[in-house]
């Protein structure tokens, strides 16, 4: 679907692929394997963050 979108000329519309995001010991990221704990939190924003620095460049 997203590809579809990009195709009609959504270009503000992307994908991350989440599975790398917590990274390899992932289960130490989470409370139960969905609720991430505090760790978890530094994992993901260390992980968006190039993301959202490229798709925000022009604006910072």
């Amino acid at each position: 679907m997203i590809a579809r979108l990009q195709q009609e000329g959504d270009a503000q519309l992307h994908f991350f692929n989440g599975m790398s995001l917590l990274g390899d010991d992932y289960s130490d990221c989470t409370v139960d394997g969905v609720h991430p704990t505090d760790l978890g939190f530094q994992r993901m924003a260390k992980s968006l963050d190039p993301v959202f620095r490229a798709l925000l460049k022009e604006y910072l």
